[in-house]
């Protein structure tokens, strides 16, 4: 037969690999990585050459119907790591392949990847009149460009820099009359010449570093120069100057004509270190996010494929970057749960950094001022070399923690939050013995479900009907008192709405998602009920759907709070930062940059606010409820606690004058809670630590996860319960100490109209669970119905 064999992946979500003849007039041979385009089902499908295949031709052998580019776009390293990850996260090659490439290289009428020309760009810059405070342009798409190009250089920014950071099919008619006011101007010109920019107000040139920072960096010099593997975690306090180090060990690389790679947990919330690393190296940085569009992304892979950009910043994806001849990887914030693909393709970017600097022999820095346990007990066993940075920069110092016992002031409303918890945690057991056993209901689109009561004990009539008040005295006095001296306050609270929970006073009923097993939050921007899972959306009803009695509302949000300051401190200028005022990257630069400015002098949002922002002028910082996750069903729940408050208390004092941090609480004994007082990470980590070794959990073993979703609430449950006779037949012949969890509803029962089951393995290695994911896979097939199964390798989420 003419026509060599090829093995190739196909991207689809199918195992593999599939063998295809490569037909004579396609040449001998072809390189491994290489874009073809295959004949697959009745269709046909991007695939992926993986080298010859020397076994027999199979039945029913076809044709590779294309071959795309010139050449391979994964090189042999970049490759072999995708190989890795697609195993280890038991996912297919194909798809693998198909999500470490730009979007527009992923279907079958892709662009070429040739290079393309771009000597000369188009540039924009503010005129004078721009530049002044009073210029204060309608809308808000309009003054979200003006606060970039402010927080720019004076020579300006490529116009495709601009549009990427404000994606919006209206910021071109913007900025066209923008420049109709006289306020800005473009002009072509070469685009290496030209400066790039800076996005933030910060250090852009080189300062003399710390003694801290220079023992940190002699030990990453030192394996850099070496050209070996070395993991580090840089462990440093907020403030200490971590990204000092970053970019010092990059200028390092790039002095060696080697590259770098550096992944933040999401840029649109990192502008100020974005704009570090595009300050101190310009053109040398290529940008990769899902801000931009799919050809400025393409753009952005090329440079960095081709070698004239060395240095790749992005988020998750950006692990898979086709930076040359890399030298360095960096993992900003590593502890950050972004990092791990929750959907798909079940990746950890940290992880594969980690994977990926061992294969490229060079070093891997893994930064935090709170490190997972997972990386600070591979440091605390030799795994990694830790490295510290105690001390904040200038030897300032860190802000002052006090936490306010909400129980002492709110006594008679703490006093019922077990017995609501209690009524809570009975309707959520409940509900999961009801889906089992009935089948599923539809409540309708337009209607909010009510929960039937559990008992006739405990009524709600009996619950306290006031409502806690947001700020304690203490609280609202020094937010007065910072006020008073013209300095900014941030207040925290990782809750969106006004009212997170509706209670019947009558018969004890709480409105839910129809869809999902969770409460609907109350919104009054829109005057509506929203479910935060799946969008479900409807009017707050005034009287009981069920019974007619009156609806309590329970629980608070930024929203709730933004009123409240309004009311409290009429004359302060407040800014609202979570998920619905800065859905948008111009709605979230616009915020940030008033901020930034000192336009604003609170601001009040979810996480959002505790990511490295580095405001000088933030004098305080409000905790309004710490406790709000440590009741999650999750073992992680006390971790991710100390470290939210950890980050977000960092955002105080970062100027010259000392900061204080307020953290209102109904746990202050919580570790979690207690040890920020003290910035005391070692003492929470030595605590956890012994606790996940006794329940056995990581990073004492390693966790895999297996989770079902169907529409049949019965199916699904008797899916369940077959996948783990395979489970437990595997796990008899394993002679390794292997854990089996379940199966059980999972801790949201529902989502999106499918009910969730799920069981947890635990063993002593990864490669220990390998049989098991192997036998659930097997048994997998012989499901019936629609039942949707996923294995999560090293998960974090319980829920």
């Amino acid at each position: 037969m003419e026509g060599c064999l090829i093995k190739v992946a196909v991207g689809r979500p199918v195992s593999g690999p599939f063998t295809y003849r490569l037909p004579p007039q396609m040449g001998g041979s072809i390189e491994p990585g290489r874009r073809l385009i295959v004949p697959f089902g009745r269709s046909r499908a991007v695939g992926f050459a993986l080298g010859p295949d020397d076994g027999l031709p199979p039945k029913g052998l076809r044709d590779i119907a294309a071959l795309l580019d010139d050449g391979p776009l994964f090189d042999a390293p970049l490759l072999k790591l995708l190989d890795w990850a697609a195993r280890y996260y038991r996912h297919p090659l194909g798809e693998v392949l198909r999500a470490a490439l730009p979007p527009a290289l992923s279907g079958l009428d892709t662009p070429s990847t040739s290079p393309a020309s771009r000597a000369l760009a188009e540039w924009v810059a503010l005129t004078e009149s721009g530049m002044s405070a009073s210029a204060s342009p309608r809308g808000t798409r309009m003054k979200a460009l003006l606060d970039y190009l402010r927080a720019a250089p004076e020579a300006g920014v490529p116009l495709e820099e601009l549009f990427a950071a404000l994606p919006s099919s209206s910021s071109r008619e913007s900025l066209r009359r923008l420049i109709d006011q006289g306020l800005c101007r473009t002009w072509l010109a070469d685009r290496q010449a030209a400066p790039i920019n800076q996005h933030i107000a910060g250090q852009s040139s080189p300062v003399h570093p710390t003694s801290e920072q220079s023992s940190a960096l002699d030990a990453i010099h030192e394996a850099l120069d070496a050209g070996r593997f070395a993991p580090f975690l840089l462990h440093g306090v907020t403030g200490s100057g971590k990204t000092e180090v970053y970019l010092r060990a990059i200028e390092r690389a790039l002095s060696l004509d080697l590259g770098a790679l550096v992944l933040v947990p999401e840029i649109a919330l990192t502008p100020q270190l974005v704009g570090r690393f595009r300050a101190r190296f310009g053109e040398k940085v290529a940008l990769l996010h899902s801000g931009l569009r799919d050809t400025e992304r393409l753009a952005e892979w090329r440079r960095l494929r081709e070698g004239r950009a060395p240095l790749a910043v992005g988020v998750r994806s950006a692990i898979f970057a086709p930076v040359q001849r890399l030298g360095m990887v960096i993992v900003d914030e590593e502890h950050d749960g972004s990092f791990k693909q929750d959907d798909g393709f079940r990746y950890s970017a940290r992880d594969l950094a980690v994977v990926r600097a061992q294969h490229q022999a060079c070093p891997v820095i893994l930064g935090s001022a709170t490190p997972s346990l997972e990386t600070l007990h591979n440091a605390q066993t030799g795994r990694y070399a830790l490295l510290r940075l105690d001390h904040r920069v200038d030897d300032r110092p860190m802000p002052a923690v006090k936490l306010i016992d909400l129980r002492a002031s709110h006594g008679h409303i703490a006093a019922a939050f077990p017995q609501l918890a209690g009524r809570i945690r009975m309707r959520a057991e409940e509900e999961r013995v009801k889906q089992v056993a009935e089948p599923a209901v539809d409540y309708g689109s337009s209607v909010p479900r009510a929960t039937q009561p559990v008992s006739a004990c405990a009524r709600a009539e009996d619950l306290p009907r006031a409502q806690a008040p947001l700020f304690s005295p203490e609280l609202e006095a020094a937010i007065e008192a910072t006020l008073d001296r013209g300095r900014q306050t941030i207040l925290f609270l990782n809750r969106r709405g006004t009212s997170t929970y509706h209670l019947c006073l009558s018969c004890g009923q709480s409105l839910t998602c129809p869809n999902c097993a969770v409460s609907l939050t109350h919104h009054q921007l829109r005057d509506e009920l929203l479910c935060h899972y799946c969008g479900e959306r409807c009017p707050l009803p005034e009287r009981c759907p069920t019974c007619g009695g009156r609806i309590e509302r329970l629980g608070m949000g930024t929203e709730q709070v933004e009123s409240e300051l309004s009311r409290l401190f009429p004359s302060a200028r407040v800014e609202r930062l979570d998920r619905d005022t800065a859905a948008r990257p111009d709605e979230l630069t616009a915020r940030l940059s008033a901020f930034a400015r000192g336009d604003r002098d609170i601001l009040i949002g979810t996480q959002m606010v505790a990511k490295g922002h580095d405001f000088p002028g933030v004098l305080l910082v409000g905790v309004l409820l710490a406790d709000l996750a440590l009741n999650l069903p999750d073992f992680r729940a006390s971790e991710r606690t100390f470290q939210l408050l950890t980050q977000v208390a960092g955002r105080a004092g970062r100027g010259q004058e000392p900061g204080e941090v307020l953290v209102q609480t109904f746990l202050p004994e919580s570790p979690a809670v207690a040890r920020v007082v003290g910035h005391d990470f070692e003492g929470f980590a030595a605590r956890e630590l012994a606790i996940r070794k006794a329940f056995h959990y990581p990073p004492f073993c390693r966790l895999m996860t297996c989770r079902l979703d169907g529409r049949d609430p019965r199916a699904t449950a008797e899916a369940a319960h077959q996948l783990r006779r395979a489970a437990e037949e595997a796990i008899r012949r394993s002679t390794d100490a292997l854990r089996l969890l379940g199966p059980a509803p999972a801790p949201i029962s529902k989502l999106k109209g499918r009910v969730r089951w799920q069981m947890l393995f635990k063993g002593p290695t990864a490669r220990s669970l390998v049989p098991v994911a192997s036998a659930i896979e097997q048994e997998t097939a012989r499901l019936k119905g629609d039942v949707r199964v996923s294995i999560d390798v090293d998960s974090l989420s319980m829920l």
